[in-house]
């Protein structure tokens, strides 16, 4: 039996900053959204990312998400006001509200990048809720689950 083969690694041009790699999930936000004004704002933002070591996962959903809020605000970085960001939400409301509430956190980080560098006033994530996730609980039984299952174990039968 020949040996696996091992699928080959393409080298980002930037070291460890998978944006510029070329494939198409993985390119830079300029080259997705050519000419777009916040396209070179976030692939600053990416590799800020990059820079502080933050996790490559990450690094990709941001870059998709803030790739997909790009196409809800045409103008420059200065004039994202909340109207585009809630379009954008509207948008991906029919999504698991995890999913919701990441997409939320790539365009709230980068607003707070962005108002850190001097390119925004204010953010206009102060101006939108945040997404609750309402957590289960594992482990616990109802006390319904409870009352219904003693009975059995008592008398040596399994539920």
């Amino acid at each position: 039996m020949p040996p696996a083969r091992t699928p080959q690694h393409r080298h980002a041009s930037v070291p460890g900053y998978q944006a510029t790699t070329g494939t198409p999930q993985e390119r830079a936000a300029r080259d997705v959204l050519p000419g777009h004004p916040l396209a070179r704002h976030i692939d600053d933002f990416l590799t800020d990312l990059v820079n502080a070591n933050k996790p490559r996962n990450t690094i990709r959903a941001y870059r998709g998400d803030l790739t997909a809020f790009a196409a809800h605000h045409d103008d420059g970085i200065a004039a994202l006001t909340a109207a585009p960001v809630r379009a954008f939400l509207g948008e991906i409301a029919g999504q698991a509200p995890a999913t919701r509430k990441r997409k939320r956190a790539a365009v709230a980080s980068f607003c707070t990048w962005a108002v850190r560098h001097e390119l925004l006033d204010a953010s206009p994530m102060d101006r939108i809720d945040t997404i609750e996730v309402v957590r289960r609980r594992l482990g616990h039984a109802s006390t319904e689950t409870t009352q219904v299952y003693t009975p059995a174990r008592r008398q040596g039968r399994r539920h």
